[in-house]
């Protein structure tokens, strides 16, 4: 008989010697202390997996079940591979398995039940008789939030450089430009006063190096207004009739290139604090993307909502040719665009106008399917003025 079988018998001696009042005390002390313990697990918000040497689950709290996308409670004693539908956690887990160092750290990047980023520390832990069985306990936090916020400040850093340098060259350009028009305008009254052969074809020419500067000039006043700070104009407007006049004013063109319209706009919609013009523009550019990537006989629907977190949620969804999701990252940079006739100025206008706004604005896309956008603005009303003390 070794050690641990020595114990084990001592421990039966002794519960044969307890009077069975003490140990039904005890056994309910120790159930007690299971479920606070049980609570405790559960309302970490470190989602907490233990998997045995088969990777079937001995332990998991509630966040691991969250973060997982886990809906069932009766799942210890399970694989856990048959319980994550996300395919990435198996080859995570699959590449994970084998380390042999007693922790490693490393991030996870889930798309189902929704895109969740989150960093693992894998914990190895020998059990059994032996020392020689090995579970794993995987700690999981969720980063997600914390990546987009590090993501939008550099992103706003990006675009502050960014703005700073175009408007020096712009401005640079802006100059030259005005004086070659003048210069060109000297020399066109010069030419039409001559008795020349040539003087139509010089006019002509000449007529034709003013069009290309006034162009030229357009796309930098353009571009400028696109990088300068808005001014918003707020005041108290209802949404509904926003999104209705967008709709009225793209109907003609919509219809004409077949596309058929959907759109849900709940009466009753409260008025909130917005700027008109610039909501109508941001939305404007956004429909008229889905229109100029959506072919005859597809769909566009535009949605309206409010959200438990007061938000409005303006929802524009097409069944066109959709984003290749190598390109989904680039489509709010300058100059980004898959068109040829485009200016990659349009979405980087719609997110500076949202963002103005303390909204925010999310694109999914799946190529050959189509392409949804939500526009979310929060929803704020005037503060009631208090009467003047007398």
């Amino acid at each position: 008989m070794n050690d641990k079988e020595r114990f084990v018998q001592k421990i039966i001696d002794k519960f044969e010697k307890i009077e069975s009042r003490h140990l039904e005390d005890y056994l309910l002390r120790l159930t007690h202390e299971r479920h606070f313990l049980e609570e405790l697990f559960n309302v970490l918000e470190e989602g907490i997996l233990v998997l045995d040497e088969y990777k079937q689950i001995v332990l998991i709290n509630l966040a691991a079940r969250n973060m997982l996308g886990i809906a069932s409670d009766e799942i210890t004693g399970k694989p856990i591979l048959k319980q994550v539908a996300d395919e990435r956690f198996s080859i995570f887990l699959e590449k994970t398995w084998e380390f042999s160092d007693k922790s490693i750290s490393t991030e996870l990047i889930l798309q189902m039940p929704r895109k969740t980023i989150l960093s693992v520390t894998i914990i190895n832990y020998t059990s059994g008789e032996d020392d020689m069985v090995m579970d794993k306990i995987l700690v999981f936090n969720d980063i997600t939030n914390k990546r987009t916020q590090i993501e939008a400040l550099l992103n706003d850093e990006k675009m502050n450089t960014f703005n700073l340098l175009s408007a020096g060259v712009a401005h640079e350009i802006g100059n030259p430009l005005n004086s070659l028009d003048i210069h060109l305008q000297l020399l066109q009254n010069l030419i039409e006063s001559l008795d020349t052969q040539q003087k139509e074809e010089m006019i002509e020419l000449t007529t034709v190096a003013r069009s290309e500067i006034s162009r030229l000039d357009n796309i930098i006043k353009r571009f400028l207004k696109s990088i300068r700070p808005f001014r918003l104009k707020i005041s108290e407007q209802d949404i509904s009739k926003t999104v209705g006049n967008l709709v009225d004013s793209l109907k003609p063109e919509i219809q004409e290139a077949g596309i058929r319209l959907e759109y849900d706009m709940p009466s009753g919609q409260p008025l909130f604090l917005y700027d008109d013009e610039l909501i109508f523009q941001a939305l404007h550019n956004v429909v008229k993307n889905a229109v100029q990537a959506t072919p005859s006989g597809g769909i566009i629907s535009i949605t309206i909502e409010n959200t438990k977190d007061n938000y409005c949620k303006i929802t524009v969804k097409d069944t066109g040719k959709g984003i290749p999701n190598e390109l989904l990252n680039k489509i709010f940079d300058p100059y980004f665009t898959t068109r040829e006739e485009g200016t990659g100025l349009g979405l980087m206008i719609v997110r500076r106008i949202i963002d103005a706004h303390g909204g925010n604005i999310s694109v999914m896309s799946e190529e050959g399917k189509g392409t949804l956008v939500e526009l979310k603005i929060p929803i704020r009303k005037r503060g009631k003025k208090l009467l003047p003390q007398s």
